[in-house]
């Protein structure tokens, strides 16, 4: 697993490809030594091996440091100006101190070239990057960064470079991003003494997170003896063992170029790109690279138990959680990871597979555990089946039911149309036109690297498809490594984790008698230590640094033109009006539908998220559950449903929508409609067993997410009691659906609960007419025109009702509060704004930015130890935000912060410069200028209504903003009344 510094998730890309001598006609891509003799050694990089990946397009490279060792990896791809850049380092922890997180952390807080308080955080709004981040995994620490412009790409690589070669590691930043021991109140040496860091908030946070709990406890006895063991992240419970000299120590063992790999992607020149690493390299000497020792294999399976958090959410009598997890290949063998990525996909994805039947329709548990899957980001992978929301009296059976399907699956086999469908989705897994495809190819191929495998094997899907495809004409392929991986595997382990009333207190427990045996164990002198400490680290952050030695792209780079994607509309002769984007897709096809459901009650707006699931998880009329999943994968991309809240870009016609996405290749348009207008017409609601487990699955699922997303879902609880569309947004997919999902869930009754969701489908479906957007190849067009003469005419209702905008509602300033056990706060304020295209919402884009860079950041993640915070404006919406993320639990201390937010605010112009207010606006471009999935261009104008004009309009404005609009706006909105949201201790502290 990454841990992203940032809060990005990570991209799970599946290993590719492998060797082997079905694969030789493709040797004719590896042509190392056809390379002419002055382009095989550039700036001490001497080339390894070049290869063409044919699925892909592109020219791969690998190349060694002579001097270091350093390995690099460069993919040329003269079309994609979403150049991307990595350096990445084997750190694998001896320990749970979370050495490797706290230092990927410490690292960006200065550096020898950049002597500046945390570079990464200032060149957010110096950049026009399209992404940036700093992300620690079970064995290894990556630094990307993406950008498409070649000034900026150069700035990035310079201030990365200098932070992981030349860190200044001090003392103070060690404190502040790791953990640390302060006074609770500053300039009282008397007060009490806590723990305080950044990390070690984050990872309470993180481990509050049950599903986050059960993976990594679950992970440690997996890998016992192992350097996985041990939480990279940090346990909070050995965070507070960690020593700065310890860390000093860990850099200067791992962070060297002879432990290094490089990965660069895009059409930036290679040349000059070394030429920049080789200086900063220059001055290192080889040093011998970590090794990453194999696991240790048992003789034997183990059984584990272990108690976890009971979820206020959910069924207090199903709460139980298993895993059945097995020790497989190693990940460096590419066509083996390859063939266990489809083997796990064969046993588990979709309603149709042997796991999901004998564990979730059998009504065992309500969903896969968190572990499920096959996991391919350790040294050697493993494989695991697992269920959640279960009665702890089934777990034998659970246990007898896994080992039933993997011997019937050795023993039969899989239907070929299944083996077809998986290969299918490859297919288009490797068709998709995706704007990130270059950061996510960096990723898996560093963890490639790191694990001792072949770069280039890792990216070239091509041989491992072909070896794959031969080897399948002769029997048994799959079912022999369901017998030598699964049944006769010798390291198995069945991990079972109970729910415990008393487990959130226990931490605490722990945490007090861990704090206590620090502070028995201070003198004198470290007591004055302590607070001297306090006041240099205070002292320290509230420093005006000079910033002139961060590189910045000056905003006369940055595009006065507003990008769009034009759409063509058909006049709307039919009920069903039609729109179309025409791009390059490669051989995919995209369909956008939208039905207006602006007029629902709220109660059946509550209803709808749900309705929106289970489409795709009930089957048909003429389809079994299972016969529709496995036509969906054979035939397309997948076919999904939302709800969406469209705010007004004028303020006056705020919308509602219902949103389904579908996807295939070029050749399958017509099963693709086909499916659509199934799914949409014949939904089998008699299906109430599938109803249930959808039910239980969906309000499990979305129970677990608040954890890690608390932030979201404070900021649109408090957004809701400002305008009509925040409420929407609540209703669909914060707290008060949370909350209505648990209740029907826990009260379930399926005779009527199916009869609303069918009177509520009728209702969208069969009185409100679609508008669609197809996303194309300009050749297929004529294609979709001819399917869309027969299969769109009985989407088309005889009437259609006539839907209004929402309707405006007056604003609540109220303090709403959801206390969850946590261990961690998520809290927001909102205050109410102004629609799009008022000429205020640019210079309150602004305002945002630079409250967030200028104050925020530092009073509430540098001072305050939270995790994340700062200020938002949601210019669609109309509301401005603050909001903290995995916040220490002092809600009181956080809402102060947002009062003296405001009152600097007020006086902003005093607080920050010109140049700091370009740099707001080139921190609001890189968000506006993003690059776009093919499959979603045009869908910003499909579901929101932000045309060009409207576009163009707001980034004027951007351009023309100045300190005085900005301070004139802080004035004129923040003073006004707000609401707010505290998710986590309870609110009001009760005294």
């Amino acid at each position: 697993m990454l841990r992203a510094m940032r809060g990005v998730p990570s991209a799970r890309v599946a290993p590719r490809a492998g060797l082997s001598a079905a694969s030789a006609s493709l040797a004719a891509h590896t042509r190392a030594c056809a390379w002419p003799p002055h382009t095989r050694h550039s700036h001490s990089f001497s080339l390894v091996e070049s290869r063409f990946l044919k699925d892909f397009g592109c020219e791969a490279q690998w190349f060694k440091h002579a001097r270091t060792g350093a390995d690099w990896v460069h993919v040329s791809k003269a079309a994609d100006t979403n150049n991307v850049f990595v350096v990445g380092f084997q750190t694998a922890p001896s320990n749970s101190t979370g050495v490797p997180h706290i230092l990927e952390h410490t690292t960006l807080c200065g550096s020898q070239l950049y002597p500046v308080r945390d570079p990464f955080f200032k060149m957010l709004n110096r950049s026009m990057a399209t992404f940036m981040n700093a992300l620690t995994g079970d064995d290894l620490t990556m630094y990307p960064f993406s950008s498409e412009n070649k000034t900026d790409y150069y700035n990035l690589m310079s201030v990365y470079l200098d932070a992981v070669f030349a860190p200044h590691l001090r003392r103070l930043d060690f404190m502040q991003e790791g953990w640390r021991l302060e006074n609770e109140t500053l300039t009282d040496k008397t007060s009490p003494i806590v723990f305080k860091g950044v990390v070690y908030n984050e990872m309470k946070g993180a481990l509050a997170d049950t599903n986050s709990l059960f993976q990594t406890r679950h992970q440690q006895s997996l890998y016992a003896n192992s350097t996985y063991s041990h939480v990279s992240g940090g346990d909070p419970e050995n965070i507070t063992d960690l020593t700065h000299e310890q860390l000093v120590a860990f850099h200067a063992q791992n962070y060297h170029p002879s432990n290094a790999r490089f990965f660069t992607y895009g059409s930036f020149p290679l040349q000059e790109q070394m030429e920049r690493v080789e200086a900063k390299l220059a001055s290192f000497s080889p040093i011998a690279r970590p090794s990453l020792e194999d696991v240790p294999r048992w003789t034997a399976p183990r059984t584990e138990r272990a108690v976890g958090p009971v979820d206020p959410m959910g069924d207090p009598a199903k709460q139980t959680r298993l895993a059945v997890s097995f020790m497989t290949n190693l990940e460096k063998d590419i066509f083996e990871s390859f063939a266990m990525r489809i083997l796990a996909d064969l046993l588990t994805d979709g309603a149709a597979s042997p796991m999901y039947k004998a564990l979730i329709e059998s009504g065992l548990g309500s969903d896969y555990s968190a572990t499920t899957g096959y996991s391919p980001y350790a040294h050697r992978t493993s494989m695991s089946f697992g269920l959640q929301g279960m009665e702890s009296k089934n777990v034998p059976v659970a246990i007898e039911s896994i080992h039933y399907v993997l011997h019937e699956a050795a023993r039969a086999g899989f239907p070929k149309a299944r083996i077809d469908s998986i290969f299918h989705q490859i297919e288009l897994e490797l068709k998709h036109r995706t704007a990130g495809f270059g950061m996510n190819l960096g990723w898996s191929t560093l963890r490639n690297m790191v694990h001792g495998g072949n770069p280039l094997d890792a990216m070239d899907t091509a041989q491992s498809l072909e070896r794959l495809r031969t080897e399948l004409r002769q029997p048994g392929f799959f079912e022999s490594r369901i017998e030598s991986y699964l049944i006769a595997n010798p390291h198995r382990l069945t991990y079972v984790m109970e729910p415990d009333a008393s487990y959130p207190d226990s931490l605490v427990e722990k945490e007090t008698a861990r704090l206590a045996a620090h502070v028995s164990a201070l003198t004198e002198a470290d007591r004055e230590q302590i607070f001297n400490d306090g006041l240099a680290l205070q002292k320290l952050q509230d420093t005006k640094e000079d910033l002139s030695c961060l590189p910045c792209l000056p905003l006369a780079n940055v595009s006065r033109e507003a990008s769009f994607f034009d759409v063509v509309s058909e006049p709307p002769a039919s009920r069903i009006r039609k729109h179309w984007r025409q791009t390059q897709t490669n051989g995919v096809s995209y369909l956008h539908f939208k039905w207006d459901v602006s007029s629902l009650s709220e109660k059946e707006k509550l209803l709808l998220p749900l309705l929106s699931s289970v489409l795709t998880s009930l089957g048909t009329e003429s389809k079994s559950l299972a016969d529709l999943d496995e036509a969906i994968r054979a035939k397309t991309g997948g076919i999904s449903a939302t709800v969406i809240s469209s705010p007004s870009v004028t303020g006056s016609d705020a919308r509602d929508y219902l949103v389904m996405t579908a996807s295939a290749l070029d050749a399958n348009i017509g099963p693709l409609y086909s499916l659509v207008r199934e799914v949409l017409l014949e939904t089998r609601w008699t299906a109430l067993d599938q109803l249930k487990t959808a039910v239980l699955s969906m309000a499990s699922n979305t129970a677990n997410s608040v954890p890690d997303a608390g932030h979201q879902y404070a900021m649109r609880s408090a957004g809701s009691l400002l305008n009509a569309s925040a409420m929407s947004s609540e209703l669909f997919g914060g707290m008060k659906q949370v909350e209505f999902l648990d209740q029907i869930s826990r009260d379930l009754n399926l005779e009527s609960l199916a009869a609303d969701l069918k009177a509520l489908a009728g209702r969208v479906f069969s009185s409100v007419a679609p508008e669609l957007l197809v996303v194309a190849d300009a050749a297929a067009v004529p294609a979709h025109e001819r399917v869309q003469s027969t299969e769109l005419a009985s989407l088309a209702p005889s009437t259609t009702a006539h839907s209004a905008p929402l309707s405006t509602m007056p604003p609540k300033f109220d303090v709403q509060n959801y206390p969850m056990d946590l261990g961690i706060n998520y809290t927001a304020r909102a205050f109410p704004g102004v629609p799009y295209v008022h000429q205020d919402a640019a210079a309150l884009r602004l305002l945002a930015s630079l409250m967030t860079t200028h104050f925020m950041h530092r009073e509430l993640r540098e001072k305050g130890g939270a995790y994340g915070g700062g200020a938002r404006y949601g210019a669609l919406e109309g509301v401005f935000y603050f909001m903290s993320y995995r916040d220490p639990p002092r809600a009181q201390r956080t809402l102060d912060t947002y009062d003296a937010a405001v009152a600097w605010a007020l006086n902003v112009s005093t607080h920050v410069t010109v140049a700091e207010l370009e740099q707001a606006k080139l921190e609001a471009f890189r968000g506006m200028d993003r690059p776009v999935d093919a499959a979603h261009e045009g869908t910003t104008w499909f579901q929101y209504g932000l045309d060009k004009e409207t576009l163009q309009s707001h980034r004027d404005r951007i351009f023309e903003a100045t300190l005085a609009d900005v301070e004139r706006v802080a004035k004129t909105y923040l003073s006004k009344p707000s609401a707010s949201c505290i998710i986590g201790e309870t609110w009001p502290t009760p005294v």
